[in-house]
């Protein structure tokens, strides 16, 4: 029972990305969803009582073993570089099997709320000179331009995307500094 349930999982899983790599989510809906799954209603409704939810459980996949925000900014954005890294701008920069989740602008806010989720009070806490207002007001700039630097270099190759990526990383890393976040 676990097992065809997990299967049903996957199979809704896999034909959310592809549906949502052929049209806006708010265009998507649970029967053609099922239709394109080969699941039945009831199925859906058993693993996922919505669309939302079944989006929230693809997120905590696309965003599973990454690195914090701030480690990766703040402290030391080299790990970007390195293409076996499950870091945040790798993951939104190639999408991979998850790139429908980034491309779909209807879906930025779900996207960065669940990105807030993860990784803000790691954030928050290395800037410990700062209210939790204006680490807020830095963590949702720092997301958002990631995102669009992200979506707008996604066909850059490597080495063009690195030299871009450094002038970034300079950048945050400089900023942070100056309102008293880490000094490495």
């Amino acid at each position: 029972m676990a097992g065809a349930r997990a299967q049903t999982g996957t199979r809704l899983k896999e034909a959310f990305l592809r549906e949502l790599s052929a049209k806006p989510f708010h265009e998507l809906d649970i029967a053609g969803l099922c239709r394109a799954a080969g699941v039945s209603r009831g199925a859906f409704y058993r693993s996922y009582g919505n669309l939302t939810a079944l989006l929230h459980e693809v997120l905590d996949e696309a965003f599973s073993g990454t690195e914090g925000v701030f480690s990766q900014i703040a402290l030391d954005c080299r790990s970007c570089a390195a293409p076996r890294e499950r870091s945040l701008c790798a993951i939104l920069r190639r999408g991979g099997e998850y790139a429908p989740l980034f491309r779909d602008r209807a879906l930025r806010e779900l996207v960065f709320g669940h990105i807030r989720e993860r990784c803000f009070e790691e954030f928050a806490a290395g800037l410990p000179g700062l209210s939790r207002g204006q680490a807020e007001t830095l963590f949702t700039f720092q997301i958002n331009g990631c995102m669009a630097a992200a979506s707008a270099c996604a066909g850059l190759d490597d080495e063009a995307w690195a030299a871009r990526r450094a002038a970034i990383d300079a950048l945050l890393r400089h900023g942070y500094r100056a309102v008293g976040g880490p000094r490495k």
